[in-house]
């Protein structure tokens, strides 16, 4: 996973473009039917909905990035949902909505979506 040269920053004077384009591009994958940035600041948090109407939760902090997806109907976030977490290879928190994608996309292949 590498950073790529357009990336918008999540934070500072484009916080706002940057954040449509992430949910923008998030919409996009074929696995994701809709996202809301909750937090862009450390900790950068995102939750939605996958196709199939299940609820997921995205979070980054502290070097570590995780992606809870519940069954149909229930919470993201309560202890039912299953969780996979990876170092966030970009350091503390995430601060582009590139480096978003490339640890999203790598939590959905480990969920197999």
């Amino acid at each position: 996973m590498t950073a790529k040269a357009h990336a918008g920053r999540l934070s500072g004077n484009t916080t706002r473009a940057a954040r449509a384009a992430l949910v923008d591009r998030l919409i996009a994958l074929p696995q994701i039917t809709t996202a809301r940035i909750t937090s862009d600041v450390a900790p950068l948090r995102i939750e939605g909905a996958l196709h199939g109407r299940r609820p997921y939760f995205f979070r980054a902090h502290w070097g570590e990035a995780s992606l809870s997806i519940a069954a149909a109907g229930k919470n993201q976030v309560d202890s039912s949902a299953l969780t996979k977490r990876i170092p966030c290879p970009f350091g503390l928190t995430i601060e582009t909505d590139d480096d978003a994608m490339d640890v999203i996309s790598a939590l959905l292949e480990q969920h197999h979506l």
